[in-house]
């Protein structure tokens, strides 16, 4: 996906950019800025079918950007199982950044929906476009709140 960076309102809170899962703490994964931090991005996964903030995984990858306003940036997140183990891998302007642990790639035909800025948390103020979902793949850009 593309992110333009229009502004830090609500800087002092997190800020949700797409959440992927149909509550708070269902997260395939959530990814936000992170509160009173300039344009640092957050990404939170959890199990499958969680509801509860205690059953979320942790920990929660944060990543230091070093992004300016009214920039614009790609972002790409990639899942897969390797080794007995479900990872994600993070790229920023179509470079590496990270490999994490997810605590479950989510393997059923129950879908959830995909938000761009949810409705339990507050929106980030970006534009998102090229947004694209596959299975085990999700590359995100451009949708002005």
């Amino acid at each position: 996906m593309d992110l333009e960076l229009i502004s830090q309102f609500g800087r002092d809170k997190l800020r949700n950019i797409v959440h992927i899962g149909d509550h708070l703490h269902t997260r395939h994964p959530a990814i936000h800025f992170q509160p009173n931090k300039d344009w640092a991005i957050q990404i939170r996964s959890s199990t499958c079918r969680n509801e509860s903030d205690s059953e979320s995984f942790s920990p929660i990858y944060n990543i230091e950007t070093g992004w300016k306003t009214g920039e614009k940036h790609k972002l790409q997140i990639v899942t897969f199982h390797k080794d007995d183990e479900d990872r994600m891998e993070v790229f920023i302007d179509n470079k590496k950044v990270g490999t994490h642990q997810l605590t479950k790639h989510c393997r059923s035909e129950r879908t959830v929906p995909i938000y761009t800025s949810n409705p339990f948390e507050e929106p980030a103020d970006v534009n998102i476009s090229n947004l694209t979902y596959a299975d085990n793949w999700i590359c995100f850009i451009l949708i002005r709140f």
